[in-house]
């Protein structure tokens, strides 16, 4: 039996480069990205490698800002756009706050060493020997 919590914890975290990898699969993975705009159900985001995407936003959940950087789990449709489907998201960074500004770029290559150099150490597909 599996559990979505199980589902949601082992999520991998992916930029927009990956995503193609995940599309259309129904797994789940987590995103950061920067609000660019949001309306009516729907968010323009720019990913950790600054590239955009639509965000279909489940909007009983959280109202996202511009400019704020979050991370949540999301599935990705075939045509890379991608849908929230985990519980509440992390905010990293919200215009007006004390918290400093989230540096996309050691975030992107901390992705890019899970899954280009470290990818048995996070699940992301088999080692052989």
């Amino acid at each position: 039996i599996k559990s979505d919590a199980l589902e949601v914890s082992s999520t991998p975290r992916v930029n927009y480069s990956l995503l193609r990898e995940y599309a259309d699969s129904n797994k789940l993975v987590r995103l950061v990205f920067k609000v660019i705009s949001c309306k009516d159900g729907t968010a323009r985001i720019q990913c950790s490698d600054r590239k955009e995407t639509t965000l279909y936003v489940n909007e009983k959940m959280y109202e996202y800002k511009e400019d704020e950087i979050i991370e949540t789990v999301v599935r990705v449709n075939k045509d890379l756009t991608v849908q929230e489907a985990g519980d509440q998201p992390a905010i990293f960074y919200s215009p007006g706050s004390s918290t400093p500004v989230f540096d996309f770029d050691i975030y992107d290559q901390m992705i890019q060493i899970q899954h280009n150099k470290f990818p048995h150490l996070f699940g992301l597909k088999a080692v052989s020997y």
